[in-house]
């Protein structure tokens, strides 16, 4: 926790609001259904930015399943992304995407939030999954 205070300025927030994960849910559930061992399923959530007519407010990433880790991988998180009513490869203004950045994810709780054999971030879903909620007793 206190490395947390000093890896950074402000504190963590949700990369999803709850609108956003009411919409992508079920989307990501029939990707990665349809997803085979090998492949990753992309997402992006586009909603109107600041100023709706120059603007979109965009998500976007990749999420993959190699047992037992699920991966997240985060391209855009409510990036304003330029959006014009002409074409976007116009040579004459072009207003490419900007590239994806890099973010410092976080997984509550953390012990969850582990590195594969290769060393790439991943969730550890299964022992998530089999950890007991939170209030509740163990059964007998």
């Amino acid at each position: 926790m206190p490395l947390r205070w000093f890896a950074e300025e402000n504190p963590p927030r949700p990369v999803f609001r709850q609108d956003e994960l009411e919409v992508l849910v079920g989307r990501l559930s029939e990707g990665l259904r349809a997803a085979g061992p090998g492949e990753r399923v992309h997402f992006e959530l586009r909603a109107p930015g600041f100023n709706p007519s120059v603007r979109r407010d965009v998500v976007g990433g990749w999420v993959a399943v190699r047992e037992p880790y699920f991966y997240l991988t985060l391209e855009y998180v409510h990036v304003q992304i330029p959006t014009r009513k002409s074409d976007l490869y116009d040579y004459n203004y072009p207003t490419p995407p900007p590239p994806p950045a890099e973010y410092l994810l976080y997984f509550e709780p953390g012990r969850f939030w582990s590195a594969d054999a290769q060393g790439v971030p991943a969730l550890d879903y299964r022992a998530f999954l089999k950890m007991p909620k939170v209030g509740t007793s163990p059964g007998p």
